[in-house]
């Protein structure tokens, strides 16, 4: 722990806080800063081990391949579990970049991301994913394996113009497809098609 100036540290609890304070884990090449840090530890404070940390104010927690930015942001060390609170939640991957305004969780694990709170989705450049709700899967590189969209989504397809409503939608990165589920609307132009589903290949349009 490097350039912190401890403000509390309470035995009972085992808890210790920091303002303006940043902390770096070098096994799992990981930093988190915010402008307070709260750590909660097991055993001793020397030597103890730490179980979580909650980060305030212009909280960042960053890897190699993402970067997540909110007002409030929690890390579970025994979990490895990401939780983030507040309306200026962003995301930012190598190809894909997500904001929302209420609440994100991500486990390292799974490479899950849930986010939910008008969520605003960028997928390499070419394609804008809002919903209510999204969850996406990564790998270890940051690299999206597929996303799911619910309740209101709203598609823009940015390489063929095309603007997708519809109430749930799916799309596969391997296959490059794109499936929209319920109360379908597309539209290109003057041209508008509606139905049940809709099947968009997005390398081909």
């Amino acid at each position: 722990i490097g350039g912190i100036i401890p403000i509390f540290w309470s035995c009972f609890s085992n808890s210790f806080s920091f303002i303006i304070s940043s902390f770096s884990e070098q096994n799992d090449e990981f930093s988190i800063t915010a402008n307070i840090l709260n750590a909660y530890y097991s055993g001793d404070i020397q030597d103890g081990k730490i179980l979580k940390i909650d980060a305030e104010e212009n909280a960042i927690i960053q890897n190699k391949s993402s970067k997540i930015m909110a007002d409030k942001i929690y890390y579970d060390f025994i979990r490895k579990t990401v939780e983030v609170f507040g309306q200026n939640i962003k995301f930012i991957a190598s190809n894909f970049n997500l904001s929302s305004e209420k609440k994100l969780l991500y486990s390292e694990n799974e490479g899950l991301i849930n986010s939910s709170g008008n969520v605003n989705a960028y997928y390499k450049d070419n394609l804008k994913i809002n919903a209510e709700e999204l969850k996406v899967f990564i790998n270890d590189s940051g690299k999206v394996l597929n996303i799911s969209a619910y309740n209101s989504v709203k598609i823009e397809i940015n390489k063929n113009s095309q603007n997708i409503t519809g109430d749930e939608a799916y799309l596969d990165n391997e296959k490059s497809t794109l499936k929209i589920n319920g109360n379908v609307v597309l539209t290109q132009g003057s041209s508008k098609l509606k139905g049940d589903t809709a099947i968009v290949d997005i390398a081909k349009g």
